[in-house]
């Protein structure tokens, strides 16, 4: 019933009503406390929502964006519905709780793939900076060994070590200029 309204139509047999004089008869009749108690509707939220996080935990295969669009779909639809009625709900506080803490842990761990993803990368890309270095110490050395081998024999050998150093210390360089 609209109290703006002056007057009304009954909605199941379409008879027309002033709304001021209805308002009156209805508190007048029904002027006593009315204690709604809604317990079992809560208890029957707790077990429904109870159950969408006991089998949402335990699902590895979802990633952490969908998990996280499964926890707020529970909570909107029944969380929210149970603090409505009852704010201070222990057992629901336990249950979101439950559900907070695994969606940090799985947080951590996309962090920690994400992490060591990146570490794989480059170490890859040293990988194949020293790979590249080994090729061209291998390339130089023959030519090294013939260059002056003097009297002791080591002037090739020398000059072959001292390229591969110079050639693994610029790919390292570049590598570290790169990450940065």
């Amino acid at each position: 019933m609209d109290d703006a309204r002056i007057t009304g139509f009954c909605m199941y047999c379409g008879a027309k009503y002033q709304v001021q004089e209805e308002i009156r008869r209805i508190l007048v009749q029904h002027s006593g406390a009315v204690e709604l108690s809604r317990k079992n509707e809560v208890s029957n939220l707790l077990v429904r929502a109870e159950d969408k996080v006991n089998s949402l935990l335990p699902n590895y295969n979802l990633t952490l964006e969908e998990f996280q669009e499964q926890a707020n779909a529970i909570e909107a639809n029944y969380f929210e519905k149970i603090l409505d009625i009852d704010v201070n709900n222990q057992k629901l506080k336990e249950i979101k709780d439950r559900l907070d803490r695994e969606i940090e842990n799985r947080l951590l761990i996309e962090e920690k793939v994400i992490e060591r993803a990146e570490r794989i990368e480059m170490l890859k890309k040293i990988l194949k900076g020293i790979g590249i270095g080994i090729v061209i110490i291998l390339m130089i050395f023959p030519f090294g060994f013939f260059i002056e081998q003097g009297e002791s024999g080591l002037g090739g050998f020398i000059l072959t070590a001292v390229v591969g150093v110079i050639v693994i210390a610029l790919i390292a360089r570049i590598k570290t200029d790169t990450q940065d």
